[in-house]
């Protein structure tokens, strides 16, 4: 009996956007029986290549042969073929290649995985965000993650360090609490907090990976050495540590080269849901942390320079190193002044981006122990370009804040159209192990049970509705996801209208002419019959004019005055309702002045006609007559005010066309309006 087996590979990109268009190819790999003929190719058999010639595929030796090619590993043959293939035509050609009695009867059907795409980051303004400063949170894909969230200002980031220059102009509202007490006065606490929380689209200095998140700081007594680095004794290390701890923040960052913490301290630390965050050390020779570095929840991080090469940094790189994270070359908050930025290196500012990565996470699902923590920013994490020189020595590769954030982040998935009176079910991916409970809005579930998965019944009106999902975290229900919901067909639109002769969209209409109207908004691929229009006169004609014209219909207008145009489209649940878009028409008729040369090529003369005026009983001299020159997208390009003079526009800058003249005498509320046309 045939056997299906299913592999995946992944396509790894280190943009945010999504690349359309793709084709991926249909493979399957088959396994070449025991053959006599040692030296046998499948790729060279006569009967094979009149197969893939039939079957329009290709057929390739799996594993390439070298000097670790076993004749296990050389026994596999995959075969390839358009994406496009029926099922029929697959089901063929698999068939026909085991008919050969060539392969064993398993067949290992590949198919595509994809990593996470982001197609709107974030736009931010922060000047060293903008320019090239901005390299480690775009390597991190800082953008895409906070299209997802931009955090919780009550998901607090611990710093256990030196000083902290809260008055900085990055640190605006960023501090939750500052404890310890001032001892040496080094910044080193500034710039670890600025890396995880400055403040972000500010418009000032440098942006944070935490964004909203705010910082719990706790000096550490320290001073400053010979070198001018700040020192501190380990237990003043542990202390700050500790006191974070019970102060119950969920993170705690220690960008130093000790914790004073032994393993079962560190242990406790996480199993009370705490995550800790450590720098691994500025020389390839440090091992700190190896003491507490295996317990689930504890994240040891070394660096990357901006070109995602460890190996220039000279940084720790050894086997107590989780993950690494941009660490060369980081603008930073400074501490000498409220607007001071510096550039630093080190596993100190590498650390922060993983802190600030992890509120986001816990932002978005506040449930997250430690331990998950660690195993998703591992599962998550992108290849080093270098890492191949350093075997086991730099974790699980490079921080990716966006992948680690989406990789949490709760989703409903479900039908996103639903016609009324009908029932859908939708899930919760991505689910705590908590009582998920749901509401609706137009849709009502069908049990107030708790589960991951509820069926809806939608409400027998049409419109926009949702449902969410909650769970309780410490007490307090909290939504987790959304998903919009349309009941019933959704309402398309109608574009603006498009004149025929310069096939651009304008803002006036004039009677006696054409335009195009687009339907938007509405599923490709539609039959005419499917979209309906219809036109409505205005007074006293007050008719209907139904028309079935598809896509774009053509629509010649004969009356002036208020008229409607109304589309409305077939789709899953009948008809949607009419998308309405209201029309002014503009009549052009002779007003009381006399425009020429008409055709004009450089000078138009505009005089006020006499006879018109005395049959309206208006004197010339009483009046301003207000002159104005619109092209057809409604552009004024001409304007002049007369009480009875001549009055000249030049359009020999103009393009051939047809244009208006709108006359205001101050007597009709609206004006008398021409048709000119310049010709050149």
């Amino acid at each position: 009996m045939k056997k299906y087996y299913f592999f995946f590979f992944l396509i790894i990109l280190f943009s945010c956007h999504h690349g359309y268009g793709q084709e991926y190819n249909y493979s399957v790999k088959l396994k070449l029986k025991p053959q006599t003929d040692k030296s046998y190719l499948a790729t060279e058999d006569a009967q094979m290549k009149s197969l893939t010639s039939k079957h329009g595929v290709t057929i390739r030796q799996t594993m390439p042969s070298g000097p670790r090619s076993t004749p296990e590993l050389l026994s596999y043959y995959t075969l390839t073929g358009p994406s496009s293939m029926s099922k029929e035509s697959k089901e063929s050609f698999i068939k026909d290649f085991l008919a050969t009695g060539k392969f064993e009867d398993e067949v290992f059907e590949y198919g595509i995985s994809h990593t996470n795409y982001c197609t709107n980051p974030v736009s931010v303004n922060d000047p060293d965000f903008k320019n090239s400063h901005g390299w480690a949170l775009k390597m991190i894909q800082a953008p895409c993650a906070w299209s997802i969230t931009t955090g919780n200002q009550n998901v607090l980031i611990g710093i256990a360090d030196t000083d902290f220059r809260t008055t900085h102009e990055d640190f605006q509202n960023k501090f939750a609490s500052v404890n310890g007490v001032v001892s040496g006065g080094h910044h080193h606490g500034t710039m670890v907090s600025s890396v995880a929380a400055a403040a972000t689209n500010n418009g000032n200095g440098i942006a944070g990976i935490g964004y909203n998140s705010r910082i719990a700081a706790h000096r550490i007594n320290h001073w400053i050495n010979a070198n001018g680095d700040a020192s501190a004794n380990g237990t003043d290390i542990e202390a700050a540590i500790l006191n974070l701890f019970q102060m119950g923040v969920p993170i705690i960052n220690v960008s130093w080269s000790m914790t004073g913490l032994t393993i079962q301290q560190a242990e406790q630390i996480t199993q009370g849901g705490t995550t800790l965050v450590l720098a691994g050390g500025n020389n390839n020779l440090s091992a700190y942390h190896s003491l507490i570095a295996t317990v689930p929840g504890v994240i040891v991080v070394s660096s990357v320079n901006s070109n995602n090469m460890h190996g220039p940094t000279g940084h720790a790189r050894n086997q107590w190193i989780d993950i690494c994270a941009p660490g060369w070359g980081i603008r930073v908050a400074g501490g000498n002044s409220n607007s001071h930025y510096v550039t630093e290196n080190g596993t100190s500012v590498a650390a922060p981006f993983v802190s600030g990565t992890i509120a986001l996470m816990l932002s978005v699902a506040p449930w997250l122990t430690p331990a998950e923590i660690e195993n998703t920013l591992k599962s998550t994490a992108n290849p080093i370009a270098d890492a191949s020189s350093f075997p086991g020595q730099l974790g699980a590769g490079r921080l990716n804040t966006y992948e680690a954030v989406y990789s949490v982040t709760p989703r409903i998935t479900g039908p996103d159209v639903v016609c009324p009176g009908s029932t859908a079910t939708y899930t919760l991916n991505n689910a705590p192990n908590l009582p998920v409970t749901w509401t609706g809005s137009k849709m009502t579930p069908q049990n107030n049970t708790p589960e991951t998965s509820k069926t809806f019944t939608a409400s027998l009106l049409s419109g926009n509705g949702w449902v969410k999902a909650w769970v309780t975290v410490n007490g307090m229900q909290v939504e987790i996801a959304n998903k919009t919901i349309q009941v019933g067909t959704p309402t398309g639109s109608i574009s603006a209208p498009y004149d025929l002769t310069c096939n651009c969209q304008v803002s006036q209409i004039y009677v006696n002419s054409s335009y195009k109207f687009y339907a938007e908004n509405i599923p490709a691929g539609l039959s005419p019959n499917d979209i309906e229009w219809e036109l409505i006169l205005p007074p006293p004609y007050n008719s209907r004019i139904p028309m079935y014209a598809g896509y774009s219909p053509t629509i010649s207008f004969d009356n002036s005055g208020s008229h409607t145009l109304r589309m409305r489209w077939r789709g899953p649940c009948g008809f949607s309702s009419y998308a309405v878009k209201p029309l002014d028409l503009i009549n052009i008729y002779p007003s009381m002045v006399v425009a020429y040369p008409n055709p004009a090529s450089d000078i138009l003369n505009i005089e006020i006609d006499s006879e018109a005026l005395k049959q309206s009983n208006i004197n010339a001299k009483d009046v301003t007559f207000d002159i104005r020159l619109y092209n057809r997208l409604g552009n004024l390009l001409r304007q002049a005010n007369t009480q009875g003079n001549t009055v000249q526009f030049n359009v020999l800058n103009l393009p051939d066309g047809i244009y208006y003249l709108h006359i205001y005498d101050e007597v009709n509320s609206m004006p008398k309006i021409q048709q000119i046309i310049v010709k050149h």
